[in-house]
């Protein structure tokens, strides 16, 4: 049996870019889980020379971007999720 263009998308293709956009979230996460962390750090350390607060900058900018990278860490396991439901 062909498939013919005028009955849409192929249900391989649709299930090949399902899985594609889903395996792009989950490699974002390790990546965003780091990242956050150390933006957060490389701010502290300039808020901390500009105003000569030292540790504390740092301290508490490493972890507001820790808390923003599990927050959107969350966000993305959410659209997987949602992702992998609509697929079902």
């Amino acid at each position: 049996m062909t498939h013919r263009p005028d009955q849409g998308p192929r249900p391989e293709a649709e299930d090949y870019s399902s899985a594609m956009r889903q395996l792009g979230l989950w490699l974002t996460l390790p990546i965003l889980l780091a990242v956050a962390p150390l933006v957060g750090l490389f701010a502290g350390q300039w808020v901390d020379r500009k105003f000569g607060c030292a540790p504390w900058g740092a301290l508490i900018l490493t972890f507001v971007g820790l808390a923003a990278g599990v927050v959107e860490t969350q966000r993305l396991v959410k659209t997987a999720q949602r992702i992998q439901d609509t697929k079902k």
